[in-house]
């Protein structure tokens, strides 16, 4: 910064100079009048370079302009990194740690029963079951929603686990830890056999 502003005070010196020479040549009515003119051009064209050599100081080289596209889409490309969406996107980071492996649902066999308390301010019990997928062995926590669902599943079952959908990493609300709900036992919706429209089937 301090080169430039140094250069450009020299060229302001010698654009004094020049005019003064011109002034000069007027007076005495010669040839070189035409000279301090040429010599007054290049002054003012090195003055307009090096103003133009401070705002690229100023803006950073090549980040706009006609070719300047290269450049702009390697420094976007880096800077995508810098958010998590897109880094667990590009490097699949859900489908390396996802119980699930980034599939909607599963299916699984019900371990045991299990009653979960609210977080605070909240007070209440969940009822929820362990879960042991098919497709891996890994055991997760699955919530049985709505009122009496739980009565319609046993130990042994084969159930349909799908996401809560929650913002906390799958977590929905006061439930603590569970990620999941259970949407089908023994292949009938557990809605449907909550209501009494079907009958739940055997194993």
């Amino acid at each position: 910064m301090s080169e430039v502003q140094d250069k450009e005070q020299e060229n302001s010196k010698e654009m004094q100079e020049v005019r003064f020479r011109l002034l000069q040549a007027e007076k005495k009515g010669d040839k070189s009048k035409e000279v301090a003119g040429k010599n007054l051009y290049k002054t003012f064209s090195v003055q307009v370079s090096s103003l133009y050599s401070f705002l690229g100081v100023l803006m950073g080289k090549g980040s706009n302009g006609e070719f300047a596209g290269r450049n702009i889409r390697r420094r976007r490309k880096g800077q995508r990194w810098l958010s998590k969406r897109w880094k667990r996107k590009e490097l699949e980071l859900k489908k390396k740690h996802d119980p699930l492996k980034a599939a909607p649902a599963a299916k699984g066999i019900v371990l045991e029963k299990i009653v979960l308390e609210q977080k605070q301010p909240h007070s209440g019990l969940i009822k929820c079951v362990k879960v042991q997928l098919l497709k891996n062995g890994k055991v997760v926590s699955a919530h049985a929603p709505r009122n009496k669902a739980i009565t319609f599943i046993d130990e042994h079952d084969e159930v349909t686990i799908a996401g809560l959908g929650g913002s906390q990493r799958g977590q929905m609300g006061s439930i603590p830890g569970v990620r999941y709900k259970v949407i089908a036992v023994n292949g009938a919706d557990l809605q449907m056999l909550r209501k009494g429209r079907k009958e739940k089937p055997k194993r």
